[in-house]
């Protein structure tokens, strides 16, 4: 008699708890189609909380432990999760470092094109471990000068005509590092510049 009396003292606790929780849930909700699904789930609590005792005191010598809201899962170790992690963020770093390369590129690329004398720009850069610039590689073609012949008929200077001097070439390089230096904060050692077909 002691142990239906246990039984029922269990349910009836559960069953309290359970109600006073779901009448809490249903003032927060809002009036709409999510409403009969709470319903559906709360009664679902009710029925576990009364099938637990009462199987347990039926079939004292098997175990019908039906207890959802004491679930764990085995978790993984901090190690493991950490190492995840940074192989993640190595992946999102890696896109994100070769698309910043790419518009650096074609920054740079379009800076350098507005020095006169330059047709075309070529840049290559290097991105350090802390994102800044290592190194940049530019590749510059000269201008072509379109000018009349003794035939009197406008033509384009062939590459052997088309080349910079010495001095240009020096012009052209410092403005570039100016340029380059004060706009990105490179230092001229990083800088190299190639001058191709000129």
């Amino acid at each position: 008699m002691r142990k239906i009396l246990d039984v029922l003292t269990e349910i009836v606790r559960n069953v309290l708890v359970i109600v006073i929780i779901s009448s809490f849930f249903e003032l927060l909700l809002p009036d709409g189609k999510s409403r009969p699904f709470v319903r559906f789930a709360i009664g679902l609590f009710l029925l576990i909380s009364i099938l637990n005792p009462t199987l347990s005191y039926l079939y004292s010598n098997k175990e019908f432990k039906i207890d959802l809201w004491a679930y764990t899962e085995e978790v993984s170790t901090e190690e493991d999760l950490m190492e995840t992690g940074a192989k993640i963020n190595e992946q999102i770093m890696s896109q994100g470092d070769e698309l910043i390369k790419q518009k650096l590129e074609g920054q740079i690329s379009a800076v350098a094109i507005l020095v006169p004398g330059i047709e075309e720009v070529d840049a290559k850069v290097d991105i350090s471990n802390h994102g800044g610039i290592s190194k940049l590689h530019i590749m510059v073609r000269p201008e072509t000068i379109e000018m009349e012949d003794s035939s009197g008929k406008i033509g384009v200077f062939n590459h052997q005509l088309n080349k910079y001097s010495s001095e240009e070439k020096e012009a052209i390089q410092k403005k570039l590092l100016s340029v380059l230096g004060n706009m990105y904060g490179i230092d001229g050692g990083q800088i190299k510049i190639e001058f191709v077909g000129g």
